[in-house]
């Protein structure tokens, strides 16, 4: 799943083997190795991939569906906010999930 998937992601960013080997600082052949399932990437170029596409590492890794495009645009934006930032986006979505859901959460207790 992991070849494929991360194939699928580089194309979608239109970008070549080189373009992600040179970002990467590694070989054109060492990600040719991985999109053909001949070798794979230690944990933290997973780690650094997923991050650099906007996913998980189970998304990376083929163990779930494939995030929406929005979500991807969510991810990404999110994880370049400061960690004070992310806390005020956070108590943000808390207040709105709390005001948008506060209904249903109270008829199930009734």
């Amino acid at each position: 799943m992991f070849p494929e998937r991360l194939r699928e992601l580089r194309t979608s960013r239109k970008m070549s083997r080189r373009a992600l080997a040179d970002l990467f600082g590694i070989t054109e052949t060492a990600v040719y190795n991985w999109e053909n399932g001949l070798s794979e990437p230690g944990m933290d170029k997973l780690r650094t991939l997923a991050d650099f596409f906007g996913v998980t590492l189970d998304d990376l890794c083929g163990r779930c569906a494939s995030p929406t495009e929005n979500e991807v645009l969510m991810t990404r934006a999110f994880s370049q906010l400061t960690p004070a930032e992310q806390e005020q986006v956070l108590a943000v979505t808390r207040i709105l999930f709390d005001h948008a859901f506060r209904g249903e959460m109270e008829g199930r207790h009734e």
